[in-house]
């Protein structure tokens, strides 16, 4: 079944009210509708002051968070940076990732540079099967930094894909924390194309 993994979720967080989206490559693939890669892991965006509300919803779910490199049980305690990196599975040995975002005043802030800030409502967008994805951009920020291969791959694929406004932020935002990244070149590359 075409995407089975982010339906299951989504239909797990049907009833949940908090803020939550579909992360990292998966909400990529949602993004253009369609599965590019295999996917080892299936992440989940949700807000920091939100987690303990989240963690309620799944209350029959199993918590580790990840600190200092390694897995340590999460009880009720209220978890503040640099943790925000929560691993979850279920009795059926369904598994998540759960990334605790920063949010300031209605808007999302990037944890490896405050300078960033976006709306929380252009963070989050819907894809066409309806499921909240965390938007392309912010995803390839974050993979700038781990760049692997799949990380690579999905700047390649999705660049075509987004308006020339996504790609300049993305360029900026890059620049900013990084320096000289090795993508540069490549954004570069699609945005002389783009405007000729």
């Amino acid at each position: 079944m075409k995407f089975k993994y982010p339906k299951r979720l989504a239909k797990l967080l049907q009833g949940y009210t908090g803020t939550w989206a579909i992360a990292g490559g998966w909400a990529i693939d949602l993004f253009l509708n369609k599965e590019t890669r295999s996917h080892k892991d299936i992440e989940v965006f949700i807000l920091r002051a939100e987690q303990l509300k989240f963690k309620s919803y799944l209350s029959d779910w199993k918590f580790n968070f990840v600190y200092a490199g390694k897995l340590i049980p999460w009880a009720d305690e209220y978890l503040e940076l640099p943790i925000h990196e929560i691993h979850g599975q279920n009795e059926f040995g369904e598994a998540m990732e759960v990334l605790l975002n920063e949010e300031i005043n209605g808007s999302w802030q990037f944890r490896r540079n405050r300078h960033i800030e976006y709306p929380i409502n252009r963070v989050i967008i819907s894809s066409v099967l309806g499921i909240p994805i965390v938007s392309p951009e912010i995803v390839l920020l974050y993979k700038a930094r781990i760049n692997q291969e799949n990380d690579i791959l999905d700047l390649r694929t999705t660049l075509p894909n987004l308006d020339i406004s996504q790609v300049r932020i993305l360029k900026h935002w890059i620049t900013d924390t990084h320096g000289n990244h090795e993508w540069l070149q490549e954004i570069d590359k699609y945005i002389n194309h783009k405007t000729g």
